[in-house]
């Protein structure tokens, strides 16, 4: 996954858009790979979910290519 690459948020175990302003479905552009990697413990992606017009990090294994 790099950088302007289009995603879509699958594998979340979060239905509804809540507490974290994404949920599986919801499609994204990834902004940044792996974001302060000392402080995440798991590899993450920094994205902008369209939908919700937010800018979350997320684990990398939550996010699909499009088109892959």
């Amino acid at each position: 996954m790099n950088k302007g690459d289009l995603v879509t948020i699958a594998k979340s175990p979060w239905d509804k858009r809540l507490l974290f302003g994404y949920q599986n479905g919801d499609v994204a552009i990834v902004l940044e790979v792996n974001p302060s990697p000392s402080l995440i413990s798991l590899p993450s992606i920094r994205v902008f979910v369209f939908v919700s017009e937010k800018t979350v990090t997320i684990p990398k294994m939550y996010a699909t290519k499009l088109g892959d």
